[in-house]
């Protein structure tokens, strides 16, 4: 991965995190798992969004190798989880200017051969003005996105346009070292996906990868 994206990716994870709300903070209180008791490393409890207090973890703890699911000390963290509140005022801030924006169409002058694309350029057949509110809400949780023009692998002859979140863009190069300096001269997006099994019909995840350059 390009070392920014190293560098900011727990940043994006966190207001992934608030822009969800709530339970998802709780899913993600202490850095080594909600329910992964078998963890050992104690800045792993000791971290994240409602790290163990020292007290209940000296509780929680049998030994540095072993765990009890039924000690005082998780009961009393659970607990002390249940009773914290996080406010969703990042969500409502988004979404709030989303809404404002929202509420003026943006000005896009296009020729006029262009016009039915224009309403239908999406991936998922979002018109123009759909992908420019996706650009906008992404820009206002992680500052990042990116889009990307491409053509149906298979049939049909009109273009469309993907939007990727930050977290999908693993790496990119833009330096003198290529053929353009502060030009976009590669970029690897990560496309992983869950696939269902036909004979079992559980899904499982999939790496995939786009190279460009």
């Amino acid at each position: 991965p390009h070392p920014d994206y190293t560098r900011f990716k727990s940043t994006w994870l966190a207001m992934r995190h608030a822009y969800a709300g709530e339970k998802e903070v709780k899913l993600n209180a202490y850095s080594c798992g909600m329910f992964d008791d078998g963890a050992t490393n104690l800045n792993a409890w000791q971290s994240g969004y409602l790290p163990v207090p020292t007290s209940m973890l000296i509780d929680w703890h049998t030994c540095l190798t072993g765990f009890t699911s039924d000690t005082v000390g998780r009961n009393a963290y659970m607990q002390y989880l249940s009773r914290a509140q996080f406010p969703g005022h990042f969500k409502f801030a988004v979404d709030s200017f989303c809404g404002l924006i929202a509420q003026t169409e943006f000005n896009i002058s296009l020729p006029q051969e262009m016009q039915d694309l224009a309403e239908n350029i999406g991936v998922n057949g979002e018109d123009l003005q759909q992908l420019m509110m996706q650009t906008v809400k992404e820009l206002l949780i992680t500052g990042r996105c990116g889009a990307l023009l491409d053509y149906p692998s298979f049939g049909g002859e009109n273009p469309y346009i993907t939007i990727y979140p930050t977290e999908s863009i693993v790496n990119w190069d833009n330096s003198a070292d290529f053929v353009n300096k502060n030009q976009l001269n590669m970029v690897v997006l990560d496309e992983s996906t869950e696939v269902m099994s036909k004979e079992s019909l559980e899904y499982k995840p999939v790496n995939k990868y786009r190279f460009l350059r």
